[in-house]
């Protein structure tokens, strides 16, 4: 390693371990203190809590390492720009892309480090977290948030695959329900549409049911049989389609991979699990992506100082997930493609930040 690359990173790196320690505490304390009064109520035990929030970190650290690394790449680049030291390496024959290339293979590591983390610790970790949760934190009469989840899917007991199009959590209703039914071999033996289905406290109570059997090969294998209104018994209940939401969460990008093929193989493509797997590619990759477009504004000598780099940081950041929330929520309404959706902010500020450094570099 170059004598200069090992002085960079003997900036960068301690700058981005306190970023992350800083938003990591901050993260905890935040969470601790909007659960404490149900924390206090619900008597948590310290080992239930400790469990709780070690189960939090995996998740808490992909989403502060981008920001983290690009305020560590504008601290540490512009205390060596405002040292003059950008200056001196450039005087003595050093290239701007040399200069850079320490912060771009950081970008990288940490951009791998966290889809690792993403697709190895967070699934099970968050699962755990959303456990504790439900069963030590809110239960009790807490009373929930009601809403309603649209584009439900889930893959639920004995091989059978859940798609609706909302589920209204207050009234407890599936609506547009299709129910696929796979047997040990994966192979569609069976498929279930109505209208609705309500939850009575024990049963499923389906509207306008329509129960098809079908053949190995798929093909209907007698005369569907109809229902003005049907009781199926479940093995999942309402909390199990209330938590559909979150189920992506507890899947690796392996799992979510097969799940997206699965659905798409029976003809059902429900554009926010889609959105999601794609997402769940796109996301890590967010480090890389601030450290290229931090990097023009960190190469600019200004008198501005560590606060003038947080603000630039704020900045960019708030406008980055600005760009990926808007893209993924038009993603999900079928307005972009699921992987445009997932990777259009990406490539909007890799593009600007590879133009500004081209343009600065001249």
């Amino acid at each position: 390693m170059k004598l200069i690359d090992k002085h960079i990173y003997r900036e960068l790196i301690p700058a981005f371990l306190f970023c992350v320690t800083l938003f990591t505490f901050l993260f905890v304390i935040i969470d601790l203190f909007a659960n404490l009064d149900d924390i206090i109520k619900q008597q948590v035990g310290i080992r239930t809590l400790i469990q709780y929030y070690l189960s939090f970190l995996p998740s808490v650290f992909t989403i502060i390492t981008p920001i983290s690394m690009l305020l560590a790449t504008l601290y540490s680049l512009g205390t060596l720009s405002r040292q003059n030291e950008i200056m001196a390496m450039q005087a003595g024959g050093i290239s701007t892309l040399a200069i850079i290339t320490p912060f771009l293979f950081m970008g990288i590591i940490i951009s791998l480090l966290s889809f690792i983390v993403d697709s190895k610790l967070v699934p099970e970790a968050y699962e755990t977290y959303i456990t504790i949760k439900n069963e030590h934190i809110e239960r009790g009469d807490k009373k929930k948030d009601k809403e309603i989840i649209k584009d439900v899917a889930l893959y639920g007991a004995d091989y059978r695959i859940f798609y609706a199009e909302s589920y209204n959590t207050k009234t407890e209703t599936l609506n547009k329900l299709i129910i696929l039914q796979h047997n040990e071999k994966g192979e569609l033996v069976g498929r279930i549409t109505a209208d609705k289905a309500k939850w009575t406290g024990i049963k499923w109570i389906c509207y306008n049911c329509i129960i098809h059997r079908l053949s190995s090969s798929g093909a209907i294998a007698s005369s569907p049989a109809l229902f003005k209104e049907k009781a199926i018994r479940l093995q999942e209940n309402p909390r199990d389609f209330s938590k559909s939401k979150h189920q992506t969460q507890f899947m690796s990008i392996f799992e979510l991979y097969k799940y997206v093929r699965k659905l798409s193989k029976n003809g059902y493509r429900p554009l926010g699990v889609i959105v999601d797997f794609h997402n769940k590619i796109s996301f890590p990759f967010i480090s890389f992506v601030v450290v290229l477009i931090g990097l023009p504004f960190a190469l600019i000598k200004n008198k501005g100082g560590t606060f003038l780099y947080i603000g630039v940081g704020l900045a960019i950041s708030f406008l980055y997930y600005f760009v990926l929330i808007v893209s993924v929520s038009l993603g999900k309404a079928g307005l972009l493609p699921p992987f445009v959706a997932s990777w259009l902010a990406n490539v909007i500020f890799s593009v600007s930040g590879i133009v500004l450094l081209a343009k600065l570099s001249k």
